[in-house]
């Protein structure tokens, strides 16, 4: 993995703040402190997969929407 992924993922945070507020990005992001430059593919997608079940979970359809994952994207430049 190297650093567009990690801003792949600071963008998915950055994202939800901004749509979901503080403390559903704090839930949501949960455990991608560990994610770093040097992890292993099957780490980060296991990571991603419980973060977009924790994303269903307390966040209502409409507003996940609003996090769109092309937006992450942006954070990559």
């Amino acid at each position: 993995m190297g650093k567009k992924e990690i801003g792949m993922i600071e963008g998915m945070g950055i994202q939800m703040e901004r749509f979901a507020g503080k403390a559903i990005r704090a839930k949501v992001m949960e455990g991608s402190e560990r994610i770093t430059a040097k992890s292993n593919p099957a780490e980060i997608a296991a990571w991603v997969k419980g973060a977009m079940a924790r994303l269903d979970k307390l966040v209502a359809k409409e507003k996940r929407i609003q996090i769109s994952p092309s937006e992450y994207f942006s954070y990559l430049v």
